[in-house]
Formats: structure tokens, sequence, C-alpha cells
């Protein structure tokens, strides 16, 4: 009990102790859930946190272990950037060098058992030759051994599973002229760099076979060793005064393996801050469920701090109180967060190794003091700021109050507040929102400003809803209700009633759960009207049943000119359409420029003008580009330092900024492969006939990838499915703490309305129709909750679409499916949050409710 004044001044620090402490035991089941929301949103930090340093430092080991035993690295900057045999004679006559191997590592495809080439991104597999000292290899032997002969291939162990290579049997490789050779399996490797990936291949021969089958004698890098008693500076330094060419560069063994890192470390740091935002919106959804607690236990204890106020309490030690509960509650939650991350570092791991994502074999977890901080202080500051407000209205309560009822707190002098912050707030996210979705591209590519200015503009309507939700919410609450209070009868209509009469409680509750469903129904709108404009763009622009595409074995490779020629042989094939593009200029900035081959039988969709004008001097431009540089059919145009007449614009993406005529781009950029061709089967003709008929064209031309239509809009299709579900797994967590959230308001609240609930007890209410009643309660919550972030989400996920796409070709899509599941999740989320709850109020004696004060 506190003492008086003189006493409470020396004793301020433990009174105010001992009252926390009190109340943390009084109500320590009622903070158990609001514990668990700070548990998973700390999680999310600290686990994102863990696994990315932990995949830094497994990457920085794995891609830097090529440079392992280097002490001096030699290249060339200048030519085709490959160093002469002689470069390696010179190495190894420095005075400190132990050992020294040049590295050649040349484009060189392997086939797959089906006869096409075995490719990671469209791009050719790699060749390295045979090292002598296992100390300079940028791999390591798996099993089996090294080539000894030309007629012998040792290939990366991830190729060798995937296309059941067999020690022992043949490995087919393609030289520059695309000739096949045969070769013999002797051993796989496990590749230092990572170069043999799930897609990709590596293949080990010799010195001598690797220039021929490549046509690129030479080494890439020459690697050496220092001799005992010689400093990794001193040879560097040895090694470049004997180089002496301003040609070649020498590096320390030290620099190069931060080098060979550098690549897989960034990518790693752009995947970590996308987790860390999808864990800030954790964090922010927990922040409200706290605040909703606190908000309810202290109006619940109004009477218990006026009595506090009553026999000396100052408003100082209210304060305290209150703010250490929440301290001590967020430090116990941030601290079994933290531990709560760490399990969660290793299910990231292994969650993106089931999706073929895998890291290296790593060790331990790379657990960080600035991890455990951030984990902790993140955890424990938004615990403390979410309830600061409420510890402040607990310092208001007039000592006088624990005398009198409890007045139940309408909020009706902020109504006229929060409709000016809301309409200020909604008129400036608006604005951003306009000026996203009409912003202009940037040539082609992704309109990166606009897309910025609709996530800002989201943001801030976003806030706008919030502010606004107490005021909105009930009437949307009784809509939603009317229809199960007509059928359900009495406990479904006063469910109804108890949630539209605390809106300031149902908005709180709501919001967790509105911010999940909103944020996982923009990326389902915006992802289904991206697919669909990428159907339709195919279907329209790219109106052929297979495309052609050659593997990027060397620059300027494409389809050669032979095939096409072997394709338009073919009488079941009846239009060939051959498409040439190379990097130029358009008005000053770097871009593509292509053209068509004569006879071309798909164009692109033209939006104004004709391209049957067409012609030298002439050009097309696309439509985006044409915005931006403010140009018009009729206008002129400088393409690659020359003068054209725009003769026509075009939308779509089967060419490239600007469409010269076959002439112009020939006298321009001379005479390559296509980089895509195009083919129509004949009318009438079986796809198993057109299929069977571009293969035998293409049996002589290895190096050319083929793909239906259909394989493409599967590919796209499951790429969209596969992104979906990433994101949904991560906004997952937010949902979860969202139904925590909901538990907890309506635990609190069976607590408060305990003799609210034993009077319709009395009354004739049954202990099934409280618990239905309770049960659709929160069902209610959860559904009006979904349905706002629902409307949110849709007009947020078609501005996103718009700003992010340059045409909208297939219209604006909604997976009416996949948002009739979020709404079910919902209300699911929303029924089993309010289980416990309900049981607890229908097993409640109604004596004892009656007597609570």
């Amino acid at each position: 009990m506190l003492r008086g004044a003189d006493s409470r001044r020396r004793a301020t620090l433990p009174a105010s102790l001992r009252v926390t402490l009190a109340g943390l035991r009084t109500h320590k089941l009622r903070l158990v859930l609001t514990a668990m929301a700070i548990v998973l949103g700390v999680g999310f930090v600290t686990g994102t946190l863990t696994y990315a340093d932990t995949a830094r430092a497994a990457l920085y080991q794995r891609f830097a272990g090529s440079a392992a035993g280097v002490d001096a690295d030699v290249r060339a900057t200048g030519g085709d950037h490959r160093l002469p045999a002689s470069a390696l004679s010179t190495v190894e006559s420095v005075a400190g060098v132990r050992a020294a191997a040049g590295r050649a590592s040349e484009s060189l495809p392997i086939l797959a058992p089906n006869g096409r080439p075995i490719t990671n991104f469209g791009l050719a597999g790699k060749g390295v030759n045979v090292i002598g000292d296992a100390g300079l290899r940028p791999y390591t032997i798996h099993s089996g051994h090294l080539p000894a002969g030309d007629g012998q291939v040792a290939v990366d162990r991830n190729t060798a599973a995937r296309y059941h290579f067999r020690i022992g049997g043949p490995v087919t490789v393609v030289d520059h002229h695309q000739h096949r050779h045969r070769l013999v399996l002797t051993g796989t490797v496990e590749m230092a760099t990572g170069t043999g990936g799930r897609d990709g291949s590596t293949a080990v021969l010799t010195e001598h076979a690797l220039g021929r089958y490549s046509g690129h004698p030479g080494y890439r890098q020459i690697v050496a060793h220092a001799a005992p008693g010689v400093s990794e500076r001193q040879l560097t330094a040895r090694v470049r005064a004997a180089i002496g060419s301003p040609h070649v560069e020498v590096i320390s063994g030290s620099a190069l393996r931060v080098e060979l890192a550098d690549d897989a470390i960034s990518a790693v740091s752009v995947f970590s801050t996308a987790l860390l935002v999808f864990a800030l919106v954790a964090l922010v959804v927990a922040a409200f469920v706290i605040y909703n607690t606190f908000t309810i236990l202290l109006a619940q204890r109004r009477r218990e701090l006026a009595l506090l106020r009553c026999v000396g309490a100052s408003r100082r030690q209210v304060f305290g109180a209150v703010l250490g509960e929440s301290t001590l509650v967020g430090l116990a939650a941030s601290t079994l967060g933290v531990l709560f991350g760490f399990a969660l570092a290793y299910g990231m791991a292994a969650a993106l190794g089931a999706l073929g994502l895998a890291l290296p074999a790593t060790h331990a977890l790379v657990v960080t003091p600035r991890t455990v901080l951030v984990g902790v202080a993140a955890g424990l500051l938004v615990t403390v700021a979410a309830a600061l407000l409420p510890a402040v209205a607990a310092t208001r309560i007039a000592p006088m109050a624990a005398l009198r009822a409890p007045a139940e707190h309408t909020g009706r002098r902020r109504t006229a507040a929060r409709i000016v912050a809301a309409a200020l707030l909604g008129l400036l996210g608006g604005a951003l929102t306009v000026l996203g979705v009409t912003a202009k591209p940037v040539g082609t590519g992704e309109n990166t400003t606009g897309m910025l200015l609709v996530v800002g503009g989201g943001l801030v309507v976003f806030l706008g809803l919030v502010v606004l939700a107490p005021l909105y919410l009930a009437p949307v609450t009784a809509a939603v209700g009317y229809l199960p209070g007509r059928l359900l009868g009495p406990a479904a209509r006063l469910a109804g009633r108890n949630a539209r009469r605390n809106p300031g409680r149902v908005a709180a509750t709501s919001t967790p759960l509105m911010i999940g469903v909103a944020l996982m129904t923009i990326f389902s709108v915006a992802l289904a009207t991206v697919r669909a404009s990428a159907d339709a763009e195919l279907s329209h622009s790219f109106r052929a049943d297979y495309l052609l595409t050659g593997v990027q074995a060397e620059p300027g490779s494409g389809v050669p000119a032979a095939a096409v020629t072997a394709l338009r042989n073919r009488p079941e094939l009846a239009g060939i359409t051959a498409q040439h593009s190379a990097r130029s200029t358009v008005a000053g900035g770097r871009t593509t420029v292509s053209a068509l081959e004569p006879g071309a039988d798909l164009r692109p969709k033209t939006t104004a003008g004709s391209l049957t004008r067409l012609h030298a001097g002439t050009a097309a431009l696309h439509q985006a580009v044409a915005a931006k540089l403010g140009r018009h059919v009729g206008d002129t145009v400088s393409i690659g330092g020359h003068r054209y007449r725009i003769v026509a614009l075009y939308a779509g993406s089967m060419v490239g900024s600007a469409l010269l005529s076959w002439p112009d781009f020939r006298a321009g950029y001379g005479t390559h492969p296509a980089q895509s061709v195009y083919v129509r089967a004949r009318a009438g003709i079986p796809a198993a006939d057109s299929r069977a008929a571009v293969d035998a064209a293409l049996r002589p031309y290895p190096l050319v990838n083929v793909s239906s239509m259909a394989d493409t809009k599967q590919q796209l299709s499951s790429s969209i499915d596969q992104l979906l579900g990433v994101f949904a797994a991560l906004l997952g967590i937010s949902v979860l703490i969202a139904v925590f959230g909901i538990a907890n308001t309506l635990s609190l609240s069976v607590f408060e309305r305990s003799r609210e609930s034993a009077l319709l007890r009395a009354l004739g209410l049954t202990r099934g129709q409280l618990r239905g009643m309770l049960l659709t309660e929160a069902v209610l919550i959860a559904v009006v909750g979904a349905l706002v972030g629902i409307a949110f989400g849709i007009g947020y996920g078609i501005a996103a679409a718009r700003a992010a796409l340059t045409g909208f070709a297939g219209g604006v899509q909604l997976p009416v499916g996949q948002i009739l599941l979020y709404l079910a999740l919902a209300a699911l989320a929303g029924l089993v949050a309010a289980v416990l709850p309900a049981r607890r109020a229908a097993r409640t004696s109604l004596t004892v409710a009656m007597a609570e004060e």
C-alpha cells in the first residue's frame, strides 16, 4: 500500500514497481496473447536478420572458396579479356611464386538427354580447364577423377544428378560451330563459385579440348601461390612489376575473395530487405494488437487505478506503473521472440531449399549482438509506444471515479478531428496515387516512379481509413450482421449489437486483419491483371505456335539463317517471322532497335500510322517511347546517329523501342543470327506433326531453344502462382498475429461483460446461445475487417497493375475465387479465435458472474 507524501517520495520506484508486478500477476492470462503477437513480430525481424547474416557468411565462404589458396590474381582488362600462355610463363618465373596456374572459362553447352541444351535463364553452360594444383582449382573433386585426355569430361554434381549422367557414360557438348562431341564422363566436381547451378552446367575438360571446342585458347585469369616467407602483398607487387602491361590487372588474393562474394552477398541483401518489409508489416500489426489490449485493460481497471489515486498515488506513479507493465511484457516477449527468430531462420533456409533455392551447406547460425539488440529493441519500442497513449489516458482518471459506475466512452468529441484528418490523408494519398497511375514509363521498361508513387499513396490512404474506421465500421457491421441476425435468431442479433456498440474497439480489432487481407488482395489483383495482360499480349502480338530463341553461348548468338531457311522449307509450317535486334540509341538514349526479315508473317500491333509504309529512311516507335519523347507519326527521330521519319507507333513487347526496315537495319548493324523466330503451323496440321516438323528442321542446330506458346503461358502462370504463394506465406504471419488480436479482444470483452452475460443467461439465454453470440460477434469483426481490406486491396491492386504495365492489353482481372477464399479464411480465423473465450464465458457460474463488480 502506498504511504504518505514524505515516505512516498523516498519509495517512489519500489512502490511503482510493486504495483506493476501486482498488475502483471493479476492480469497475466490477459497478456499472454499480447505477448504472442510481440513474439511473432520480433521473431520475423530476428529471423530475417539471422538468415541474412548466415547466408552472407555461407556465400562468402562458398564463393570465395575458389580463391582460398590464391595470393595473387592476374587478369586482362582490354581486348577479349584473355591472357596468352606466355603470361603464365611470366608469372611462374617471378621470384616468390611457389605455384601458378591458368584458369580458362568459356561458354560450352552440354546437351540434355533429350538433345536440347542445358541452360540457365537462356545462358549456355561453362567449360573450365583441368588444373593440376588442387589448391588453385576453382572446384573440388566430388566423385571419380578429372579428365586425363581430350575425349573425357567431368561435370558439376548438380547437373550430373539432375540429368542422370553416370560416370563412364556419355556426355555430349556442342562446339562453337554447333557440332556435337560425345565425351566420356570421368567424374563430378563441386564448383567453389557455384557456377554449376540447378539449371546451368559446368564441364571440366583438358586445356587443349576446351580451346578447340570453344574456339578461344588462353586464360581468363592466372592465379599464384606465394612461397614460404613471401607475403601476399609482396607477391602481388612483384607479379604486377613483372607483367608491366596497362591492359593487365593484378590484385591480391584477399581482394579476389571479396570480389567473388560481392555479387552473391548483394543478392542476399536485396532478398533480406524484402523480407524485412514484411517483418515491419508484422510489427505494425502487432502494435495494433498491443494498443487495443492495453486500451481495453485500462478501461476495465478504471476503478482500480482510481482507487490507487484515492490512497495517494500520483499521476506519475500511475503512468509509471502502466508503462512498467508494457515494458516488462515487451522485454519478456521480445526475448522469446529473438529465440523464436533463430528457429525461424532455420525454417526460411528449409523453405527456400524446398523451392530449389537452397544456400550452400553452412555451419551454425550466425548470431550477432546487433541482431539480438535490434530484435529486443524493436519489440520493446513497439510495445511501449503502443501502450503510451493508454498510459497517458490512465493518468487522467479522477480519484472520485472509483465511486462511480464506469461510463462508456464514445469518443464523440474526436469525430470532427477524425473526419478532417482522414479527409486530408485521403486527398494526399489519392493525389499520389493518380500521379503514379498516370506517370510515364521510361522507354519500354518498368514504371518504377509510378509504382513508388502508388505505394506511397496507398500507405497514406490506408492510414486515413484507419483514422476514420470508428465512424464507418458501425454501419458496415450493421449491414453485414443484418442477414445473420434475421436468419440465426436473437443470439446473432445480440452479436451484431455488441459489435456496433463500441466501434472504436471493433476498429482496433479489425485493423490488423484488415492490413493482411488488403496486402494479399493487392498482390492477387495485380498479379492476375499482369497474367491476363501477358496472355493477351501473347495472343495478339505473338500469334504463333512456337517461339525459337538461340542459346546465349556467345555475343551475337541466335537462330542461324540456315535454320530459318530449313523452317521455311517445311510444308507443315505456314508462317515464319525472324526478328533481329541490336543495342543502339534512340534520341540519344541507349535502347534496343529491331527489324523483321522480309516475308514476316507477324507484326506488332499498331496504335497509329501503318507498318506497311515502313521502308528505307522510315521507322516505327513504341508508343511509350514516342510519348516520352513527344513524337508523333510524321515527325523525325534520331536512331543510331541517323534521322528517320516516323510512319507508325506500336504497342506490346514483340520488338524493342524502335523498328527499322530490313535494309536500314542490315546497313547499320550488319547481318547476325535472328534473336527470335516465331513459327506458325499451317491450318489443319495437328500439333504433334507441326512440332515434329520444327524439331526435324532444327536437328542440325542444337543451340536453338523451342517453346510453344502454351508452354510460355504455362511457365508464366506457374511463376505468378509461385510468387503469389510466397507473398501469401510471408503475410500469413501478419494474419496470424491478427488472429491473436481478435482472440485477445474477445477474451477481454468476456471479462468486461461477465455481468451482462450472466443477466442474459438469467433472462433465458442458454449456454449454447451465449457461445453462439460470442462466436458470431468474432466472425462479424473478422468479416468486416476483411471486407474493408478487400475493397482497399482491389482498388490499389488495379492501381499497382496500371502503374507497372505500359499497356493494359488484358484489362482488369479480379481473382474472385482467391478473394472469396480470403474472406472465408478471415471468417474462419475469427471463429477459431473466439472458441476459447466463448467456452469460458459459457462455463462461468451465473452466481459468480452476477456478483462481480
